[in-house]
């Protein structure tokens, strides 16, 4: 997805710029309408040292 020069500073930045995420969705309620769910996802300690260490996938891969 990047070139192989920068895939080493982009790792960096990935790993040190978030501190969380946080996702919201309307599901569908058994017997009708819908219900707010929440996700939250926290930046561990560990997580930086990880992204950087990960090679990355190539496209279309998990």
């Amino acid at each position: 997805m990047f070139p192989s020069g920068q895939q080493t500073q982009i790792r960096l930045q990935l790993a040190y710029t978030p501190v969380g995420v946080l996702n919201r969705t309307l599901i569908p309620r058994t017997g009708g309408g819908r219900v707010a769910a929440f996700e939250e996802a926290v930046l561990h300690t560990a997580h930086p040292e990880d992204v950087q260490r990960r090679p990355c996938a190539p496209a279309g891969r998990p």
